[in-house]
């Protein structure tokens, strides 16, 4: 059942070269297999968008929009038009994430069906992988809700029902 759940993974992108096509391929190796990228490149002045044109070929998941001026809300507004999943995943262009973060998080959601986005632990890497600092969110509710009255609890990269939104 729960594979039937259609994810849309929401990346906006703007001068990420250096990253895209490992941010991509870590959605692409993800273990949960029914989601879609939607990549809103927000007027990238380098090959961001070319680079995003080529892997769309291989990989038909990807759905690619391009902002024609640089204005990053209003590409997460365009993208979040072209979701069509239940659930949306956010991520940057510049992002790594593990490969069980799409089930793990959909799991979470589907069995706490009260929550409706949820946040994830980060570590700030380098360049060469190297580990620069690690944040790690509230794990518990009562605590979150406690946060929730001085600032977001949870950074960019999180999951919510596409209800949030709509």
């Amino acid at each position: 059942m729960k594979e039937t759940i259609l994810v849309s993974v929401l990346i906006p992108t703007y001068n990420v070269e250096k990253y895209i096509e490992e941010a991509i391929q870590c959605i692409i190796n993800q273990t949960y297999k029914n989601f879609e990228i939607i990549v809103v490149d927000d007027c990238s002045t380098d090959n961001t968008f070319s680079i995003l044109e080529k892997i769309r070929i291989i990989e038909p998941r990807l759905r690619l929009f391009k902002n024609d001026t640089n204005a990053y809300v209003r590409a997460l507004n365009m993208g979040i038009v072209h979701c069509k999943g239940k659930y949306i995943m956010r991520m940057d262009g510049d992002d790594l994430c593990d490969n069980m973060k799409i089930e793990k998080q959909l799991d979470f959601l589907l069995n706490n069906p009260e929550i409706d986005l949820v946040g994830c632990d980060i570590h700030s890497i380098n360049e060469q992988g190297e580990i620069l600092n690690k944040i790690e969110t509230s794990h518990n509710v009562n605590c979150t809700n406690k946060i929730l009255k001085f600032r977001s609890p949870v950074l960019h990269i999180w999951m919510c029902k596409k209800t949030v939104y709509t």
